[in-house]
């Protein structure tokens, strides 16, 4: 009896303690699952440890804010989110993510990673490309309404520039750029840049710190992008036949070329020689600032960079205007001067012998300063010959 007394004890006091040790092992259990509520283990091996802590104390943070935080406060956080986003570090941690989610045909990791980035940083993995950039959207929900600092992030909401070499903002294109079949490729539409160009400087005086700097970065490269823009455009109607010079003296190169008439849709015996109105030809320049020269009695023709004939510092443009008939053609030289086209000397007569034979027409006298020697044909009467002689080059 006392021997089952004691028993009994033993056996009361090994349950008590095995519920004891339950309880803690439980306990433990509920505090391990509230740590990782509360923080990131790392997922990948790769992990950059001090990046990912950076984006844990701005999200936190971030999270914990009152709805409409200090000016202060709310530029800070952009600036760090902007920072962040532009990162080198970052673009090649989802570099590192995309390869293993690539050799491991896992892509649930660097999911998880694209929501740890929030909601400071939006991620967008694309096609081609890992997009990184700004959650707008986020700053404009904790920001005071009908502040100069809403406006700048309802404006930049739609697009804006991080830095002046064209690094864009934002994890989605710009308004003003429309995405190519490329997923990290994208076209500037002028007229949109434009429009976005005047709403930014229309907020500009008004941003302050941080703001303001994103706002003078973003006209500047508008402004590029615009300009760039119409030079392409300009660069583009640019025949491939187009000759190129320093026309005007100004140290810029640019490009002529010739513009023929119009002609007849049908060419026959009875059209023949007529052109769609007078026949003339433009020499056209690429410089809109320097005037066009008209050529009559033309129906085409090369023009020639004749280089520097009268030592203005200008290239002289030659020109053998094409006809219908006859080998007789005058040639032109021609040097810009007081914003007109002149002759550098007076038209002279040259026969198509003279050309099949390469002989240049004209070019600079190195015994004479000021003069050039031009070669021209003559009839004898009984032949075609070529001549030359020295003469003033007009400036």
């Amino acid at each position: 009896m006392k021997q089952t007394l004691i028993l009994i004890i033993i056996a009361i006091l090994i349950s008590c303690q095995s519920n004891k040790t339950n309880k803690m092992d439980e306990s433990n259990q509920n505090d391990s699952v509230s740590n990782q509520d509360s923080t990131y283990h790392a997922l990948s091996d790769t992990e950059n440890l001090s990046l990912w802590n950076t984006i844990d104390k701005i999200n936190n943070e971030l999270s914990k804010l009152d709805k409409y935080p200090s000016i202060d406060v709310l530029e800070r956080l952009f600036k760090e989110s902007v920072t962040i986003s532009n990162s080198n570090e970052l673009s090649d941690e989802f570099n590192n993510l995309r390869s293993e989610a690539y050799d491991s045909d896992n892509f649930s990791i660097i999911d998880q990673y694209v929501n740890r980035c929030k909601p400071a940083i939006t991620v967008a993995i694309m096609g081609e490309s890992n997009n990184m950039g700004v959650n707008i959207d986020y700053f404009i929900t904790i920001c005071r309404p009908k502040t100069a600092e809403y406006n700048f992030f309802e404006l930049a909401k739609d697009g804006f520039y991080r830095s002046s070499n064209l690094s864009i903002g934002t994890a989605e294109f710009p308004e003003w750029i429309e995405q190519t079949e490329s997923s990290f490729q994208g076209i500037v539409v002028t007229e949109k840049a434009k429009t976005y160009l005047q709403k930014w400087q229309s907020i500009q005086k008004n941003q302050k710190g941080f703001l303001r700097d994103i706002a003078d970065t973003t006209i500047y490269c508008l402004q590029i992008e615009i300009n760039n823009n119409l030079e392409n455009k300009k660069e583009s109607s640019i025949p491939a036949e187009a000759v190129i010079g320093d026309f005007d003296g100004d140290s810029i190169t640019e490009y002529v070329w010739l513009v023929p008439p119009k002609f007849p849709k049908e060419q026959n015996e009875d059209n023949f020689g007529d052109c769609d109105g007078l026949c003339e030809c433009y020499l056209m320049f690429s410089n809109d600032k320097i005037p066009p020269i008209k050529l009559e009695n033309c129906i085409g023709g090369t023009p020639v960079n004749e280089g520097d004939l009268n030592n203005d510092g200008a290239d002289e443009i030659g020109i053998l205007p094409e006809w219908w008939t006859s080998c007789w053609r005058d040639y032109h030289v021609y040097t810009f001067r007081n914003n007109e086209w002149k002759y550098v000397v007076a038209p002279f007569a040259t026969h198509c012998n003279q050309w099949e034979e390469g002989v240049d027409a004209i070019k600079k006298d190195d015994s004479k300063q000021g003069y050039v020697i031009i070669n021209y044909s003559y009839f004898t009467g009984e032949e075609t010959v070529t001549l030359s002689k020295s003469v003033v080059a007009k400036r």
